[in-house]
């Protein structure tokens, strides 16, 4: 593997952008830091470079000296093809991890669905069904043993339920219905007639008073009619 030689000082940003860029198109890195002291330090890179002013300087030998935008424009075509090949490469891989995702889904949805139904058919919950179906049919039972008769009560030649369970038929509701709608009327004259009668003798107290203090007063102005 050919190695190339990237030159660099200590506080360059663009020093890591040159060590990618080599590393995509396959090189091995040789990190010189000109800032230490050292063989490769800054007399070594002014011997070899005098006439450089930018860092960092990538150094092939044999193949290219530069700037980190003068390698990526000379190998383009390379990088181009590189990152074509490793955005097809990615696509392949999201296209077998979808696959493989989706046919994990659909086999454990299978398995949720065969133990959904093996549940209801066998087992604890099979055994809590019945025994829920055995409850209801228990309360059911149950409810019809405490419906109590109609209490038919005669009235006369009328007869009539008095506190008719649910299941009493329409008719006897009806009854019931029209003798409370009638006993609130009748409640409701007897109320009225007394709130009229309280009225009128509170008016008759009233007038009796101002007759009686109008003619007190006459009295004692002296004037007779």
């Amino acid at each position: 593997m050919t190695t190339a030689i990237i030159w660099t000082r200590n506080g360059i940003r663009a020093t890591m952008a040159a060590v990618n860029a080599v590393k995509d198109l396959g090189y091995q890195v040789e990190l010189r830091n000109i800032s230490k002291p050292g063989p490769h330090g800054a007399e070594a890179f002014c011997a070899a470079y005098p006439d450089v002013k930018t860092l960092p300087l990538i150094a092939i030998q044999g193949e290219f000296t530069g700037t980190v935008e003068q390698f990526q424009s000379v190998n383009s075509a390379k990088i181009s093809a590189k990152s074509a090949a490793s955005g097809i490469k990615a696509k392949k891989e999201r296209a077998v991890l979808k696959a493989a995702t989706k046919a994990a889904n659909a086999a454990h949805k299978e398995e949720r669905v065969a133990a959904s139904i093996a549940g209801k058919t066998a087992g604890t919950r099979a055994e809590r069904h019945a025994y829920k179906a055995s409850v209801k049919a228990r309360n059911v039972a149950r409810l019809k043993s405490l419906t109590k008769p109609a209490n038919v009560v005669k009235d006369g030649d009328r007869e009539y339920i008095q506190g008719a369970p649910q299941d009493a038929p329409r008719e006897h509701h009806e009854v019931r219905f029209a003798e409370a709608q009638s006993k609130r009327a009748e409640a409701r004259t007897v109320k009225m007639a007394a709130t009229a009668d309280s009225r009128t003798a509170k008016a008759a107290e009233r007038k009796s008073a101002r007759t009686a203090s109008a003619a007190k007063r006459r009295q004692e102005l002296g004037v007779h009619h």
